[in-house]
């Protein structure tokens, strides 16, 4: 999880055929197609070229910048600089205080112009992984996160005007979210019948919950007989599991969803913010299209295609 803004210029029309749900969605040009790559962790990446090589970055919705690990820059011969600004932190509270000036990445045949990108620990993301692909360049499209098909599409912001269709066998669903000054996409979910926000993260191997927020939405408390430690490797101590039953976004849901319990200290997730992050756990259950300029998500299962 890889927290904060630059672009935003993605406007494409879309729209459901009657009723309030649809089979199809009108598009705009495809500019990139790839298949989605999957790293051990169970993030999924795309290839991108860098400063003339060839890179796997995790696709991470939950981020801000881009970035290149420390092994990546120092490969590629490229000079860090210190970041003049007040410092970024990832998830966990690891401030991250570098960054690489690269002009241009090619993803597919598209050519994106950016300021840079910040480094980051090795051990953040798998070896296999050379970095992140986050909003301040995923929101210059629309996005398309197939993960039954293992594809990743980028859309342009150009209006439909006839373009190709999206179809599905089953129903769409039109979900209105927030966008934060991050770019990070807010949705409302249910949780057992709770409504509550989330955080659409999919640089988040792993989905959780606030163990406050939970005791507070769903009166929890830390004798409850339902509450067990959790036994993971590397799990935060004081994290705890709950077995929900269902997780809901727009109708469309999850059943049993694993849901970690983590305590605010621990994730030192910001205040005020969602009480959930969404990441893979979750993510992987549905098909996504993100559309950051117009604040809506279309999703359907991930087993509808």
């Amino acid at each position: 999880m890889y927290k904060p803004p630059l672009f935003s210029w993605v406007v494409c029309f879309l729209w459901l055929a009657l009723p309030a749900q649809a089979t199809s969605l009108c598009r705009a040009d495809l500019k990139a197609s790839f298949e989605l790559g999957t790293d051990w962790h169970g993030g999924v990446y795309v290839p991108a070229n860098v400063a003339g090589k060839r890179l796997k970055l995790l696709v991470d919705t939950g981020g801000t910048f881009s970035m290149l690990t420390e092994n990546t820059v120092a490969s590629l011969g490229l000079y860090r600089e210190r970041i003049q600004i007040p410092r970024m932190a990832m998830y966990g509270g690891y401030q991250l205080n570098r960054f690489v000036r690269i002009g241009e990445v090619q993803i597919g045949s598209i050519t994106v112009d950016t300021g840079g990108f910040l480094v980051m620990p090795d051990a953040r993301i798998p070896a296999e992984l050379s970095g992140t692909l986050a909003p301040d360049i995923l929101s210059r499209f629309d996005v398309e996160l197939d993960f039954a098909r293992a594809r990743f599409n980028l859309f342009s912001p150009n209006h439909c005007d006839g373009q190709t269709l999206f179809s599905a066998t089953g129903a769409v669903t039109q979900v209105p979210v927030q966008l934060d000054a991050q770019h990070h996409i807010i949705v409302p979910v249910q949780v057992d019948g709770r409504s509550m926000t989330a955080y659409l993260d999919t640089g988040a191997t792993r989905s959780e919950m606030s163990l406050e927020a939970a005791e507070r939405i769903f009166g929890l408390g830390q004798n409850s007989a339902e509450l067990r430690p959790l036994n993971e490797p590397d799990s935060e101590q004081g994290s705890v599991r709950y077995p929900f039953k269902s997780l809901s976004i727009g109708g469309v849901t999850v059943n049993n969803p694993y849901l970690p319990l983590v305590p605010n200290r621990l994730s030192r997730r910001s205040s005020g913010g969602p009480p959930l992050i969404l990441g893979m756990t979750i993510l992987r259950h549905y098909h996504l299209y993100i559309v950051y300029s117009e604040r809506y998500l279309y999703l359907t299962p991930a087993t509808a295609h």
